[in-house]
């Protein structure tokens, strides 16, 4: 099979309007307590999330290629309605840099396909690491001329000097989406670049990045920011990774009150929701 033969036609979400909101992983066994009932198997903490979240990024895919079975059985236990964001493996974006990664990414994406078929794969999100400066924005051009365009991409940058720079037209080129960011290492930059808009909160521990549970006022401050992104986009992700403890729960549905969207909190037993409302 020819690889452009691969892509085939992304299939588009609706929910509420354009907006999605999740959390970076889901499979975390400090979430037992907090949001899952005790004594769940790692194997439903899946089908428990989904009771209550729209949205969840695959953080696991960052670590090492997916289970082919493992991504079936994803794609078997969402509602149709779901969407997953998935972080590109770092073989691809730290070891490689993104040079000599075609051959990998061409793996990654086939195995990803089922999620890409159903229509639940929202967008694959490029997360650069903290020493890709822009010295190195030739070869990010020649990834994301690589890339398919039927599939949707986000780039995360952590080299401060992507803040410096004022000509980032390359993205809208392709339709890649600029990844807002709140953390520590980062300054916010709204930069919209696609027709879909993706934010992570990733925390403000100077010690202990991820660790950290926002405030509500700090949340408050946020909703400017997204409305401007909502305005000018087709579809919103907005994921928060500070996943310790569940604080990614909290600070999700405090942004699902302080955006007026209803939600009902995830309960043992109940029925998964074949279609949010």
């Amino acid at each position: 099979m020819q690889y452009r033969n691969l892509f085939q036609p992304f299939l588009p979400h609706t929910f509420m309007g354009n907006t999605y909101i999740g959390t970076s992983g889901w499979s975390y066994d400090d979430w037992v307590g907090p949001f899952y009932p005790n004594g769940i198997e790692k194997g439903k903490m899946l089908d428990f999330y989904v009771k209550e979240f729209n949205l969840v990024e695959i953080n696991s895919t960052f670590y090492s290629l997916p289970n082919k079975y493992a991504v079936l059985a994803w794609n078997k236990k969402t509602p149709d309605d779901f969407v997953f964001t998935a972080k590109i493996p770092k073989e691809i974006t730290h070891k490689r840099f993104l040079e000599n990664s075609k051959p990998v990414f061409k793996e990654f994406y086939s195995l990803m396909y089922p999620l890409i078929d159903s229509g639940k794969l929202g967008c694959f999100l490029i997360q650069l690491p903290p020493k890709f400066s822009t010295d190195y924005e030739d070869r990010l051009r020649d990834f994301l001329n690589f890339l398919p365009d039927t599939a949707n991409f986000a780039v995360e940058f952590r080299h401060t000097s992507w803040d410096e720079t004022d000509d980032i037209s390359f993205l809208k080129e392709h339709n890649t989406a600029f990844a807002v960011t709140d953390s520590i290492k980062m300054k916010p930059q709204m930069r919209i670049t696609a027709d879909f808009g993706y934010v992570r909160w990733h925390g403000r521990n100077p010690k202990h990045w991820y660790d950290y549970e926002y405030s509500e006022d700090e949340l408050r401050e946020w909703l400017p920011k997204v409305e401007k992104i909502q305005a000018s986009t087709e579809k919103l992700y907005l994921q928060f990774n500070n996943h310790p403890r569940g604080q990614a729960i909290s600070n999700a549905r405090m942004l699902k009150d302080l955006m007026d969207i209803p939600y009902k909190k995830a309960e043992p037993g109940q029925k998964r929701l074949d279609r949010w409302v």
